[in-house]
């Protein structure tokens, strides 16, 4: 105060304001400091109704603080009783909000508006019905509050006091609404129809429902997306008190016919944690067998489309992954089918392996579900055809008590052994053309991207058959040469009792969890026996058959390169341009050369040659092709010179490059290509032509031993216009896969397309083919790695744009049988990459560079996001038995010191 006084003295302003836009007054009013505020006032260049940047008077915070002596100052002072901030709240909303009943009346007494609403729609009787201020709600309708004011989504008091459960200001806006002839308030819906009763029981305000129901409130009133009732929103919430007042009250129709699937009382229930709600309406009369529609599941999936079952179903069927399963077990202890009743329902069974539920599949057959389902449309037990697909789909990985990780093949397939059921009629005389309109095992295997998980579950399927006979288009359509002969005995050792007895031993000992080598081998039984029930008469496990190539090594501080070309010349790999995110790509300057000894897996640069002229400048998207001893590097580009089309040699003996004398017509230079030598010349095939601008699918030919170049006139189809395809000569053949190609044809749009189908040229009859090819393609891409042995074609890694997918997979092609199978290889392998190099040495492919994005979640890379390679990593098709102890040992970590030191 004392402050205050000499400012006047030294005759200062009271307008000033703060950031906030607050003066001396303001400051005086929030802080109830009567003797300031009563000093400020009596000043000249004072107003009693200044506003703050948020449009707040002093009255308004007065009130907001529950100042009552400031208030009636203030008001005495002429302050206006009804001045709004810029969101409209006036002093009288700040009163109620503070729940301050004096400043509250003392407003009222000087005329503040009672209906007054906020930006929100909120009056002050709805902000006092939200809070629970049952005295405030009581004074305010004294004054006149009006029950059916509207606030935002048509919210009335009423509804508020029943949604946060405040009995007494609801009992006393239902005495009010009664008095005043206002009881239709009781059911004034929201925007979405709810009712005040239907918030109470979403909210469980067991005592607000009843007294709504003394009042006329309706039960039956749906809200308007689901067509829900008050009763179906108790059971939604668990609620069971909520639902016992409701039930007496509730229409059936309302609560079991006019509601939409998902809010049908049966489904909410019976996904609930307790069975309290579930029992509670079984009393009531509601049956647990009626049949429910699936909705848009059943639009696309087999069981529906191929099978054409009835798509209204036991409510087994609709238990989805996340539900808990303590309602079903109620369910079928009260006596739910767990089977189908006629042949047009869907037999749960079929429906939990549809949704991958392996609980409820599991739950199930506990109960007695039928696993042999046999429908006109389908080719044998459907249970077993729909278990090998979802088992070939997924591949289980459990950890023991030890923490060693092993991987579980046949989840569904397994169980459905040990109920012994039928596992042979889907592969007895299964005709792949005749049956081409049924739901069978060759539908299921085309459908299969999993091909590492193919043969272990085909072998678990075939060893617990009995007379099993394999057809020889089966063993065309699926099989590969190595498990052939595997199969085979497999095949050959169900036709006799001897495998009869031994699969009831072992299915027998897996029911009482036995069935494990340790157990089996304390039987008291010869050990020749004890093989035979360990199934060792077949030999190796199928897993073995086929995974035998592994990733032996993986180093890393080699040259950092992608987009580069190399080419295997005796026990060396020779590595040529290519770039580095970060490298200066527009100056001029010689090729570089990374030479890669195989023996001591070094590599070397070698040093830039004095005499450019003969030495290709550094470039991205060329190709390398090795003839003789020497490296042929054609093509590619850098983004100062562009496009090339001059033929360049590296004598791998001198090192020395030469750039040989051609004739004919020379391609238009190009980057991303392809090359391959195939007797004695070297074929190039497609690749983006810079200076015409444009997509090519023509093929030439350069005669490698008089340097000619020709152009090829081919027949047939030719292959579309594509670049960073891969062409691989095996033959007389060039095998085309992947690439990116264009909409457009050869103009580039930029709608790319990428094509997974291989496509076949013939260099001595210069025709191309598309053959039809079997089993599991890959997806299309571009920038990948392809390389030939033991003639086959392999393809790995690789990027597709249209998916943005980096790849690591590893596809096999057999060119005689035409078919394409994954191949799963074990150890350590390298990171989904594209534009790497792979070369083959023996039994060994060398595989390093390339690039990769940075991160797990850059859904959209950009050169910045992708991290360039400097690595090596070796593909052993062979490993030696050493080198195997040598993996297992650093692998495992095992102690080598006791061993000799000519072992260590």
């Amino acid at each position: 105060m004392v402050h205050f006084t000499k400012d006047r003295y030294a005759r200062k302003h009271y307008d000033v304001r703060d950031n906030r836009g607050w003066t001396a007054v303001h400051e005086a009013a929030y802080a109830g400091n009567t003797g300031c505020l009563e000093f400020l006032l009596r000043q000249e260049d004072s107003d009693v109704n200044w506003k703050t940047f948020e449009g707040e008077t002093a009255l308004l915070l007065a009130a907001r603080a529950g100042h009552l002596q400031c208030t009636r100052m203030l008001l005495k002072n002429g302050a206006e009783v009804n001045s709004p901030t810029n969101e409209m709240y006036t002093p009288l909303f700040e009163a109620v909000n503070a729940n301050s009943l004096s400043c509250a009346k003392c407003l009222l007494r000087h005329g503040a508006d009672v209906n007054r609403q906020v930006f929100t729609g909120y009056s002050p009787l709805h902000l006092a019905a939200e809070k629970g201020y049952s005295g405030m709600v009581e004074l305010l309708l004294d004054q006149g509050g009006y029950l059916d004011l509207e606030a935002d989504h048509k919210l009335t008091p009423i509804f508020l006091a029943s949604q946060f459960g405040h009995i007494h200001c609801l009992e006393t806006l239902l005495k009010c609404a009664k008095d005043r002839g206002q009881l239709e308030a009781v059911n004034k819906t929201t925007t979405d129809n709810a009712t005040p009763i239907l918030i109470a029981a979403q909210e469980g305000h067991e005592d607000c429902i009843k007294l709504l129901l003394t009042h006329n409130a309706n039960p039956n009133i749906p809200v308007t997306e689901y067509m829900g009732v008050a009763a179906h929103f108790a059971i939604y919430k668990e609620h069971a008190k909520c639902l016992k007042v409701l039930l007496p009250v509730t229409d059936r129709d309302c609560l079991y016919r006019n509601v939409s699937k998902n809010m049908h009382p049966l489904v909410m229930a019976i996904q609930a944690s307790s069975t309290e709600c579930l029992e509670m309406l079984m009393e009531d009369g509601m049956d647990i067998c009626t049949k429910l529609p699936l909705g848009v599941f059943a639009h696309f999936n087999p069981l529906f489309t191929t099978l054409q079952y009835s798509t209204n179903v036991s409510i087994l069927c609709h238990v989805a992954l996340n539900w808990t399963l303590v309602g079903v077990k109620y369910l079928l202890d009260k006596g739910l089918p767990c089977n189908a009743q006629t042949p047009e329902e869907l037999p749960p069974l079929l429906m939990s392996l549809a949704s991958d539920n392996s609980d409820l599949f599991t739950l199930l057959l506990k109960y007695g579900a039928n696993p042999n389902i046999y429908h006109s449309l389908a080719n044998g037990n459907v249970t077993t055809l729909m278990a090998i697909e979802r088992d070939v789909k997924t591949l289980l990985t459990v950890t023991s008590e030890t923490g060693v990780k092993q991987e579980i093949f046949g989840k569904y397939l397994c169980k459905l052994i040990l109920c012994k059921a039928d596992l042979v009629s889907c592969i007895r005389d299964t005709d792949k053309d005749q049956e081409v309109f049924k739901y069978n095992l060759y539908q299921v295997l085309n459908k299969c991207s999993m091909t590492v998980n193919l043969w272990p579950v085909l072998t678990l399927l075939f060893t617990f058959c009995t007379n099993l006979s394999i057809s020889q288009e089966f063993k065309k359509h699926v099989y590969n040469e190595e498990v052939i002969s595997y199969f085979n005995t497999i095949e050959d050792s169900t036709q006799s009792l001897a495998h009869a007895c031994r699969r009831s031993i072992v299915i027998e000992l897996a029911r009482k969890r036995r069935y494990q080598e340790r157990h089996i081998r304390s039987l008291p039984i010869p050990s020749l026996l004890q093989e035979y029930l360990l199934f060792l008469d077949y030999g190796p496990k199928a897993s073995s058959l086929i995974t035998m190539q592994r990733w032996t090594v993986h180093l890393e501080g080699g040259p950092r390169r992608v987009n580069h070309a190399a080419v295997a010349i005796g026990d060396k790999i020779y590595s040529f341009g290519g770039y580095c995110t970060g490298e200066d790509y527009e100056t001029t300057r010689p090729m570089d050369i990374h030479v890669l000894d195989t023996i001591s897996l070094r590599w070397t640069l070698i040093p830039p040659a004095k005499e450019e002229e003969c030495v290709p400048y550094q470039r991205y998207g060329h190709t390398c092709v090795g003839y003789h001893n020497s490296a042929y590097i054609w093509g590619g580009r850098n983004d100062k010179d562009g496009a090339c089309n001059i033929l360049y040699a590296f004598d791998s003996a001198s090192l020395k490059w030469s750039t040989p004398k051609v004739n004919g017509k020379v391609p238009n230079a190009r980057d991303g290509h392809s090359a391959c030598v195939i007797d004695g010349k070297m074929y190039i095939f497609g690749g983006y032509e810079e200076q015409i601008d444009r997509f090519s699918n023509e093929v030439h030919c350069l005669h490698m031993s008089t340097f000619m170049w020709e152009p090829i006139n081919v027949k047939g189809t030719p292959a579309r216009w594509r670049d960073f395809h891969s062409a691989t000569g095996l033959g007389n053949l060039m095998y085309v896969f992947g690439g990116r190609s264009d909409y457009g044809g050869e103009i580039f749009t930029n709608h790319e397309i990428y094509c997974n189908k291989i496509q076949v040229f013939d260099t001595s009859t210069s025709t191309w083919m598309e053959p039809v090819t079997y089993g599991i393609q890959p997806i299309g891409r571009r920038s990948h790695s392809a390389f030939v042995y033991k003639g086959n074609v392999y393809i790995f890694g690789g990027y597709n744009g249209l998916h943005d997918l980096h790849f690591r997979d590893i596809f096999r092609f057999d060119p005689v049988r035409m078919q394409w199978s994954m191949i799963k290889v074990k150890g350590q392998g390298p990171t989904a990459r594209r534009r790497q190099c792979c070369c083959v040495i023996g039994d060994k492919v060398y595989l390093f560079g390339g690039t990769s994005p940075n991160s797990a979640e850059s859904s959209e890379p950009t050169e910045s996001d992708l991290i360039d390679h400097s690595d090596l990593h070796i593909l052993d098709f062979s490993p030696s038995l050493t080198t195997l102890c040598k993996l297992c040992i650093l692998e495992n970590k095992i102690d080598v010191s006791s061993l000799p030191k000519t072992i260590r």
